[in-house]
């Protein structure tokens, strides 16, 4: 419904973007998508709470600029480490219910690398972000700070203290 009214206001970029929310909000886990057993719900959330969201506040208040933009690239691939830390300690419980997180796809060492991969691409969109943003060296610091995370979400694994102490992942993502 709200939607329709940006559209008949001309609000062509809030419709757009609250129809994409809603879509991939539904795709996440209603029929035929259900793409949190299909191994893109990390992907699907972060779309949808780290850029979606995001950029239709931001529209809404009238800041469609270049900071606005590097900093939704920044949030979605912060995002993804996120729901990664939430999905990690449910491994064997996806596997064993057939749901496919990229934890429960690749398994502990593959997770392992894919909080590296994760770490390292968080730390470059900061760094491409941070000329785009008002205060580009907080900006980047934080983009830093969060991909040291991914490293120790790494190590965590690694030295399996993330299997031993399962809230350790979720609560530093």
């Amino acid at each position: 419904v709200i939607a329709a009214i940006e559209m008949a206001m001309g609000e062509f970029v809030a419709a757009s973007l609250h129809l994409a929310i809603l879509l991939f909000g539904y795709a996440y886990s209603g029929r035929p998508f259900m793409l949190g057993r299909r191994g893109l719900s990390e992907f699907d959330a972060a779309l949808v709470m780290g850029f979606l969201v995001p950029r239709a506040g931001a529209d809404a208040g009238g800041n469609i600029n270049a900071a606005a933009w590097a900093t939704s690239g920044v949030l979605f691939v912060e995002t993804i480490f996120a729901r990664l830390c939430t999905a990690y300690p449910d491994l064997d419980a996806d596997r064993a219910t057939d749901k496919r997180t990229v934890p429960a796809m690749v398994g502990r060492r593959g997770t392992i690398v894919v909080f590296v991969v994760v770490g390292m691409v968080i730390a470059v969109a900061g760094f491409f972000a941070a000329p785009w943003l008002p205060l580009p060296p907080w900006q980047y610091a934080r983009a830093l700070v969060v991909a040291a995370f991914a490293m120790l979400c790494a190590f965590a694994i690694a030295t399996r203290f993330a299997d031993e102490h399962r809230v350790t992942l979720p609560v530093l993502g």
